[in-house]
């Protein structure tokens, strides 16, 4: 059996017989003591000491009830010590000497053990939310302290903690919350007494509230310590999230300039002013005709998916969150849209899919469009090899030529004899590049004094210019002129060799030119 001491000992006491019929008695009796994890015996002369041999060296008195009184400081904390006795009788000339020894053991620890509340909560107030609809295991860990490396301390004998409720202050007894200073009650522990638990009663706590759990270990020797104060908080009810933006039944149409470039709400708990704390909102954007692939993904369009806002509080009770629009690919023309959205607390409440709020509103994005840049409408060219443009809230852009002398077609072939034909329908071609394009036409594509029409189309998503409800195909005009201006000095006429300023006041002259006309 150990004995632990939570303070030091200076007097170690035992008891001596001399049984038998007639026994001579008891002439004297020695102790020895040991102590662990380094193993020395004491000394009366040199304490503890490597030297000191294990015999009985420690004479104590009277032999009957002896006792022996050592020096403060012997017996110190972190240390396990071991007594054993030995007694002799009175017979002459060689007495008797006890053989077989008991051993008294006992540990001195004065350091107090740690425990730590692992769940629920965290030592913040009212960070962490719980909504528990069952019995629930409060748990964490404890241990003894080590005053040094390889001590031998009491280690823990239990765990025990106090729940709080911080609304009214009353603590948790077996059949719930009283107006009590304090109550522990006594938690399982492992076979280590390195865990432990204690499996609290749902149907005593309060929605909305905080409360506190505070642990207290004790070890062996009694020293006891209580562990830092854990909160948290029970709340049970959903939030509600509200859409701002966009306006019910509202159309956001942005060739008229009505631009719709975030979707934002607001959310707030159910229970008004009370503690429970919006965490995060989620949206689901989901367009007509509200098939099970409608859903925008964050990328395409596709199963429902739930898509992460970004938000704040605002103030105590109101959280605003806003979700960026800039990457979704809307239908190209009018459609309709709804917008799901629920609010997560931090205990993880949300409504059923079924009871959240929907958002519906229409939007138009820009159309597809495309612009010319070469040729310039209405301008004169006498070479030409490429033409090129841009364009606008497209996927793909397709150019057509034609000349405007007999309205032929240009192919998009590379032999002469095969570029134009007599198609009154406009021959499509696919130029290199989007965004910014260029189709490459051949040298001797073009002719004198001809005027042709170049047009491009935009699309997207299906959707091209002069289609029903989108925007026109672009035109460019240009004429083609390879003739050299004629120009002709009329004064001075040819063959009069000299003038003065009052004889040539003006040098002038004609020009011309069959098509363009002269620019200087």
């Amino acid at each position: 059996t150990t004995t632990y001491y939570q303070a030091e000992i200076t007097v170690i006491q035992g008891t001596a017989t001399d049984p038998g019929v007639n026994p001579s008695g008891l002439s004297e009796v020695k102790i020895r003591v040991r102590r662990w994890p380094d193993g020395l015996y004491y000394s009366p002369l040199v304490g503890w000491d490597p030297a000191v041999s294990s015999d009985f060296i420690i004479p104590v008195s009277p032999p009957a009830n002896w006792s022996y009184t050592f020096p403060a400081g012997t017996f110190t904390n972190g240390y396990m010590y071991e007594t054993q006795s030995q007694a002799k009788d009175n017979v002459t000339p060689s007495p008797n000497v006890q053989t077989t020894y008991s051993t008294a053991t006992f540990i001195i620890d004065m350091s107090s053990p740690v425990s730590v509340v692992q769940y629920p909560g965290n030592t913040i107030p009212n960070d962490l939310h719980y909504n528990w609809s069952s019995n629930f295991t409060i748990y964490g860990t404890a241990s003894d302290v080590y005053p040094f490396t390889n001590a031998i301390p009491s280690n823990v004998n239990k765990v025990e903690i106090e729940v709080r409720r911080l609304s009214d202050n009353w603590v948790y007894q077996t059949d719930g919350f009283a107006n009590v200073t304090s109550s522990f009650h006594v938690c399982a522990l492992s076979p280590a007494a390195t865990y432990w638990s204690y499996i609290f009663p749902v149907a005593y706590l309060t929605e909305s509230t905080s409360y506190t759990i505070t642990a207290r270990a004790t070890d062996r020797a009694g020293n006891y310590r209580l562990s830092a104060v854990n909160y948290f908080v029970y709340d049970t009810s959903a939030p509600v999230s509200l859409v701002v933006i966009p306006v019910e039944n509202a159309l956001y149409d942005e060739n008229v300039g009505s631009f719709l470039p975030t979707i934002s709400g607001t959310a707030i708990d159910q229970i008004l002013n009370g503690i429970g704390k919006v965490a995060y909102v989620e949206i689901a954007l989901w367009r007509s005709p509200y098939g099970t692939g409608d859903y925008w993904t964050g990328t395409t369009w596709g199963a429902k998916t739930w898509l992460s806002t970004t938000g704040e509080y605002i103030n105590e009770t109101t959280y605003r969150w806003y979700w960026l629009t800039s990457g979704v690919d809307w239908n190209p023309l009018e459609t309709e849209y709804k917008i799901i959205t629920k609010a997560i607390d931090k205990a993880g409440n949300v409504y059923p899919e079924a009871q959240l709020p929907i958002r519906t509103f229409r939007f138009k994005p820009l159309l597809p469009n495309s612009a010319i840049i070469t040729p310039i409408d209405n301008r004169y060219y006498r070479s030409l090899t490429v033409i090129e443009g841009t364009t606008s809230n497209a996927d793909s852009i397709r150019v057509a030529i034609r000349r405007n002398t007999d309205n032929y077609a240009y192919t998009g072939s590379t032999e002469p004899a095969n570029y134009w034909t007599a198609s009154t329908d406009e021959i499509w071609l696919i130029p290199v590049g989007t965004a910014t394009w260029s189709y490459d036409n051949p040298d001797d594509l073009w002719v004198n004094n001809t005027s042709y029409t170049v047009k491009s189309k935009a699309s997207r998503a299906g959707i091209s210019q002069g289609d029903s409800g989108a925007l026109p195909i672009t035109t460019s005009l240009f004429w083609y002129d390879t003739v050299v201006p004629v120009s002709v000095v009329n004064v001075p006429p040819i063959g009069v060799p000299y003038y003065n300023n009052n004889t040539l006041p003006t040098i002038s002259g004609t020009a011309s030119d069959t098509l363009s006309g002269i620019s200087r």
